[in-house]
């Protein structure tokens, strides 16, 4: 079985006109949660015998009889994120520490850059001693250390936890994540109205790691990772996806035809451990995820 998926819009006062256009769902939608089971902030499913439903209360009364693991939280949480303003530094916590605290998941995350507007991006920081950095939080002077990264279309960021980042006025971008909402603002440019930071919390999971963060997605069109793995696959005709038994689908770009029905840039789904194969027509670029087991339980 085959689950398509219809958007949770959240409203961001900061929201940038990409998602508004695309989906014609009025101004001021920041977030379009593609595939989310997140309480009160769920996608919906479209079509078929759950239609109507959603993704939620699917996962929790009725996804064991299709082959997922249930006993665990859903795994995943992808949105589309178009900002018009730049956004608050931030950091997030690894798995340890958000559950040793909330009993929730921690916050891995990629951004797949989907336009070319924003030339960068914030992601990490030009130190290499945490006291310096910490000094320059608690004297509100972060922004002179902060790295501030050229992108174009194509690149995968990848922010592990307690990386520091941002995206820049102008962006529009893919998030694949871990199903988490715990995010600390360590910085917001000193802007007015003064927005509550989470100091504390946020030097409490901070690294400052150099590893590399910005691949070039769309020539090697694979990321791995102990949280969940992403193929970028192109179909020009025909093509058929074998072994796609639990795993979620996103349509990046081109339209076609995905066992007998139509879809669109962004159109996304869940395919069950019983569907063996996907059939393709069309001309598209696919996201193919595949999540992890992950062990914090419900």
């Amino acid at each position: 079985m085959i689950l398509f998926l219809k958007p949770y819009f959240d409203i961001k006062p900061w929201a940038g006109k990409d998602i508004s256009k695309l989906y014609r769902c009025g101004p001021g939608v920041g977030e379009a949660w593609l595939i989310s089971a997140m309480p009160n902030q769920s996608s919906t499913i479209k079509g078929g015998v759950y239609d109507g439903m959603a993704l939620s209360e699917f996962w929790k009364y009725h996804a064991i009889k299709h082959g997922f693991r249930t006993e665990y939280q859903f795994p995943l949480l992808v949105k589309l994120i178009s900002c018009n303003d730049t956004l608050s530094v931030q950091v997030h916590p690894n798995d340890r520490y958000a559950y040793t605290n909330y009993g929730k998941f921690g916050k891995f995350e990629c951004w797949y850059i989907l336009n070319s507007n924003a030339k960068e991006i914030t992601v990490g920081t030009d130190v290499y001693d945490l006291d310096t950095f910490v000094k320059a939080v608690e004297s509100g002077s972060v922004d002179q250390y902060l790295c501030r990264c050229k992108v174009e279309k194509g690149d995968l960021v990848v922010i592990k936890p307690g990386t520091v980042h941002a995206l820049s006025k102008g962006s529009f971008v893919l998030e694949v994540q871990e199903p988490s909402d715990i995010t600390y603002r360590l910085y917001d440019y000193n802007r007015e109205p003064k927005r509550e930071l989470h100091i504390k919390e946020a030097l409490d999971v901070l690294d400052i790691d150099k590893e590399e963060k910005i691949y070039k997605f769309d020539k090697t069109k694979n990321y791995i990772s102990s949280h969940f793995n992403l193929k970028k696959k192109h179909i020009k005709n025909f093509a058929v996806i074998n072994n796609i038994g639990g795993k979620a689908f996103c349509v990046l770009s081109g339209r076609g035809k995905i066992n007998n029905r139509t879809v669109k840039p962004f159109d996304s789904f869940l395919v069950d451990r019983n569907e063996k194969s996907l059939f393709i027509f069309g001309e598209i670029d696919l996201l193919i995820i595949t999540p992890k087991s992950r062990r914090i339980k419900q």
